[in-house]
C-alpha cells in the first residue's frame, strides 16, 4: 500500500498535562485511536505509535513522549523510517489564535509562535506539512502559559470531542 500518512498529536508527556488545552493535539490522537480501533502502545522514535487503515490508507498515528518544544526530535526519525516526505505528515496541535470549539486546517506556512511547529520545521527543514490547527483560544488574563496548562472543564472537553468529531470527518474524506 503506497499511500501512508503519519498524523502527529502535540502535546506534553506527563500526566499533569493530559487534559489541558496545550495538550489538544494528544486529545485529537486519543480520539482518533478509539474511533479506529487503534493502540497507541508501540515505542520508537521518542514516540507512542499504532497503525490503521483507513480509507485504504495506511495512517500511522504517533504522540511524541518528548515535550512539546522537541516535537521535531520524533517526528524526524519516524518520518525517515516511513521514508514520508513532510507533504504526508498531518500535525494536530492547539491554536490559541483560534477560538474553542473551532478549528482550521492549514498546508505550510510559519509556526506562528508554536514552539511544537518551530521544533518540527528546524529538525525536518520544512514546513511543507498539513496542519490541524485545533481552537483552544485566549484567556481574558495575560497569562497565557497557565492557561494552556490548566486542565479543562468537563463542558470544554465536550466542546473538544465536537471538534474532534469534525476533524475526523475531514481526515477521513482526505484519505479517499
Amino acid at each position: 500500500m503506497a499511500n501512508k500518512i503519519l498524523i502527529v498529536g502535540l502535546g506534553n508527556p506527563d500526566k499533569k498535562y493530559l487534559d489541558t488545552p496545550h495538550n489538544a493535539g494528544f486529545l485529537l490522537l486519543d480520539y482518533l485511536a478509539s474511533a479506529w480501533n487503534v493502540s497507541l502502545v508501540e515505542k520508537k522514535f521518542q514516540g507512542l505509535w499504532g497503525q490503521a487503515e483507513v480509507n485504504q490508507a495506511k495512517v500511522f498515528l504517533m504522540k511524541p513522549l518528548t515535550y512539546m518544544n522537541l516535537s521535531g526530535q520524533a517526528v524526524m526519525p519516524f518520518m525517515q523510517f516511513l521514508e514520508l516526505s513532510s507533504a504526508r505528515i498531518w500535525v494536530a496541535h492547539d491554536e490559541v489564535d483560534i477560538e474553542l470549539g473551532l478549528w482550521n486546517l492549514k498546508s505550510g506556512g510559519g509556526h506562528r509562535g508554536h514552539n511544537g511547529i518551530r521544533d518540527i520545521i528546524a529538525k525536518t527543514g520544512s514546513a511543507d506539512f498539513v496542519r490541524f490547527r485545533i481552537g483552544v483560544g485566549r484567556p481574558e488574563h495575560p497569562d497565557l502559559a497557565g492557561y494552556l496548562l490548566t486542565r479543562m472543564s468537563e463542558n470544554l472537553k465536550q466542546k473538544m470531542s465536537g471538534v474532534f468529531f469534525e476533524i475526523q470527518k475531514k481526515m477521513e474524506e482526505m484519505l479517499l
